[in-house]
């Protein structure tokens, strides 16, 4: 979710008024849409946003968002390194099992 207070706030430290930032973003629906959280398409317009007051486009979403998405992930992250170990585990695995059926036991 983009943090509309922190939209609002840095529309307000560059004077734009909510027209100004609706020109500069080439739309035709008022900026105070976006800033009132009524607007579906906001994301559409992160970059540019990021662009005209020269932020990264994640420093608009909320610190929760970022938190949450960062525990994903991480998370992720984990379970791939888990993947990677167990397959790592299945080579090892199939190796002994071909070393073994080419032992022969003598008679």
């Amino acid at each position: 979710m983009i943090s509309i207070s922190k939209l609002r706030q840095l529309r307000k430290s560059k004077g734009y008024s909510q027209e100004e930032l609706a020109d500069l973003l080439c739309i035709s629906q008022s900026a105070a849409r976006i800033e009132n959280g009524k607007s579906k398409s906001v994301f559409n317009y992160i970059a540019k946003i990021g662009v005209i007051f020269n932020i990264s486009p994640t420093e608009l979403l909320e610190t929760s968002e970022l938190n949450e998405n960062r525990m994903l992930f991480d998370q992720l992250k984990e379970k791939n390194m888990l993947i990677e170990l167990l397959q790592n585990r299945i080579a090892n695995l199939e190796t002994t099992i071909n070393l073994l059926q080419e032992i022969t036991i003598p008679s």
